[in-house]
């Protein structure tokens, strides 16, 4: 199963992809990350026919994805998203922690936005 990793107060996060992840500064959102920066609803990722795609929903700062500005963009294993001073690395697969997860815990050189616990998903 895909999921995100960054980095946090609380140290590493982690947070398993649902069909659609939504990521903002408001609660409601599956993701919170709390950046002034990052609009109430500012992105989400979702999956298409088995592509995972990340949206920019509109917000005021843009979001990118591998240091270039994008409004959409089809993810790949080791994709970085930012909005804000969050960058949330995009993992394809659990299995056997792939590259992109292993070189960020070992980096540890994301940012660091205050977020709130993540409630693990449902059964």
């Amino acid at each position: 199963m895909p999921f995100l990793v960054w980095n946090s107060e609380q140290g590493n996060e982690i947070r398993p992809l649902e069909q659609e992840t939504r990521i903002g500064r408001f609660p409601e959102n599956d993701i919170t990350l709390l950046d002034p920066r990052i609009s109430g609803f500012h992105g989400r990722i979702l999956n298409e026919d088995g592509m995972w795609v990340f949206e920019d929903l509109r917000s005021s700062n843009g979001s990118y994805v591998n240091g270039s500005p994008r409004d959409r963009a089809v993810l790949n294993d080791g994709d970085v998203i930012r909005m804000g001073r969050a960058k949330l690395t995009f993992c394809s697969s659990s299995d056997d922690k792939p590259a992109a997860l292993r070189e960020t815990l070992i980096r540890g050189s994301l940012s660091s936005p205050r977020t709130r616990p993540a409630t693990p998903p449902g059964p």
